[in-house]
């Protein structure tokens, strides 16, 4: 049950990170597909953010859960 749930986190915060990283290359690669944005910088920061929260979810959860003597967690 616990490997489950450990799975599933990290299936979370991988897709909010792929979600993000998404997000940061369609604005910044292809600004043709982006309409006229006023607000693009704030969008650009809210991606950045989330982008950090979800790499800083799946550190802890690697380096707290290794430490505890449980199984190495897989990434992907």
């Amino acid at each position: 049950m616990g490997t489950l749930l450990l799975k599933a986190l990290i299936s979370r915060y991988t897709a909010q990170k792929d979600e993000a990283l998404a997000g940061l290359t369609l604005y910044l690669n292809n600004p043709s597909a982006v309409p006229d944005h006023p607000g693009i910088v704030d969008e650009l920061d809210r991606l950045i953010q989330k982008l950090s929260a979800a790499e800083g979810f799946l550190q802890t959860l690697e380096q707290n859960v290794q430490r505890s003597g449980a199984p190495p967690l897989e990434n992907e």
